[in-house]
Parts: structure tokens; sequence; C-alpha cells
């Protein structure tokens, strides 16, 4: 257990250290989840001037804008580690090489994104967070941070579960990208990356909530920004877990069921 411990911790510190190796790539990851911001908040700025409204749908632009700068710094913890290194695993045939190693192969899958993720969150999401706080005068309250990094660190979770049951259908077909592009799309769209869930339908925006996608970035927006009540988000947050526990519990099952067909196989 101990040495399986150290295996992790070191494939983390290699991992955080490589993150430094290539400082003109991290610029040019600040400038390009700068973009999407950048382009929502012109396009609710066309819409605010054409409207002649001080607020749609109960928001006015200074909250769009520091909502939209948070779901970009949110953004950030989707990353695709997983999917890319199953995949590659799997063509080449050295998926066999990490059943020798003593640290468990879903657990390194799942750390090829962390470094990328603490590093990026310190250098992009940190700063932009701030930003929009600014823009909100906001004073922030210590349960309000708690619970927002909380939900934060829960949507990583997620997304990687996610990445997770999409990686190990490399077992069984030859491109994975395609799948990920979709449901990468469809989290965005009902997670409130294009807008607020809160815009939608009474109706709709309640079944997105109890949605596990409206963790990875309507809930810790809303949170931060004080969309919802704070018990509220609490609530949701709680019921976030249920869906952790399921995700986690489907990944299992089809990784153990891979895991047979590797073996039959010889993949």
């Amino acid at each position: 257990m101990a040495a399986n411990l150290r295996s992790y911790v070191g494939y983390l510190k290699i991992g955080l250290k490589s993150q430094f190796a290539y400082k003109a790539d991290k610029f040019m990851s600040v400038l390009l989840t700068l973009i999407g911001p950048f382009i929502s908040i012109i396009v609710w700025y066309v819409i605010f001037s054409a409207s002649r409204s001080a607020t749609i749908a109960g928001f006015n632009f200074t909250d769009l804008s520091a909502y939209f700068l948070i779901v970009a710094g949110l953004n950030i913890l989707n990353t695709p580690g997983f999917i890319d290194v199953m995949q590659g695993a799997v063509k080449e045939g050295s998926i066999v090489n990490y059943f020798t190693k003593p640290a468990r192969l879903l657990p390194q899958m799942f750390l090829v994104g962390l470094p990328e993720v603490l590093v990026e969150s310190a250098i992009i999401m940190l700063p932009i967070v701030l930003v929009a706080m600014y823009l909100l005068h906001a004073s922030l309250g210590t349960y309000t941070v708690l619970l927002f990094i909380m939900e934060a660190g829960m949507a990583f979770v997620m997304l990687q579960l996610i990445s997770g049951l999409i990686g190990v259908l490399a077992v069984y077909t030859t491109e994975i990208w395609g799948i990920f592009s979709i449901v990468d799309w469809i989290v965005y769209l009902l997670g409130g990356g294009l807008l607020p869930i809160s815009m939608f339908p009474p109706g709709i925006a309640h079944f997105l909530l109890v949605l596990p996608f409206s963790l990875v970035f309507y809930l810790p927006a809303a949170t931060l920004i004080g969309m919802i009540p704070l018990q509220e988000s609490l609530a949701y947050t709680l019921l976030m877990l249920g869906w952790l526990a399921a995700l986690a519990a489907a990944l299992n099952f089809e990784w153990k069921s891979a895991v047979r067909r590797i073996s039959v196989v010889g993949v």
C-alpha cells in the first residue's frame, strides 16, 4: 500500500515538473482560455445594446461577464489526458506494461491530467476568478470559497470519470476522439457553459440542475457569484456525490469487462 502511494506521488511530481518545461505553451494556454469568454462577452454586449434593457432573464451585463469568465476558468478542468494515453496505449500494445507497475492502471491514467489542472488552476483559474469578483465588487465569504473549491474539485473528478468511461472504449474501438468531442459538447451545453442554466425555462432548468453536468460549470460559478442561495447550492452539491459514486461504479464495471477482453485477445 505504501509502495503504491509513493509511486503515485512520484508520478505526480514528474507531471508537475513537466508542466514548467514549456513556458510558451502555458502562455498560449492562457490566451486560448480567454478567447471563449471574450467572444461570449462581446455577443452579450451586442444583445444588451439591442434590447436596451438593463437586465435579461434577471441578469445584468456585469453578472454575465463575470459568469463567463468563471466558466472559462473552470473549463481547464476538462483535460482529455486519460483518453489520449489510453487510446495510445491500446493502439501501441503498451497497455500491458501498466499491469506490471506497482500502481494500478486507472489511477495512473487519472494522474495524467492532474498536474496540468493544478498548474493551470494557479496561473489561469485563480486570476480569472479574481477579475470576475472585481467586476462584481463582491466580497467572498469563507463558506462560499470553500464550497466553490469543493465543487471545482468534484467537477474535475466527474470529468475524469466521464473521460474514463470514454477512454476504456479504446479497447473495443480504434477511434474514440469523435465520441469524446460529442460528449464534451453535451457537457458544455447542459452544464451551463453556453449560458447559465437558470436562463432555461423553469422545468428544463430544474431537470438540468439534477443532472451531473451542472456540477462542471453552473454550480461552481453560481455559488461564487451568488446566483443561487448557499444552502441550495450545498444541497445540489451533495446530490452530485451520488452521481460521482454512480459514475465510479459504472467505470469500475466497464474496466473489469475490458480487462477480460485484453487478457483474451491480447491487446
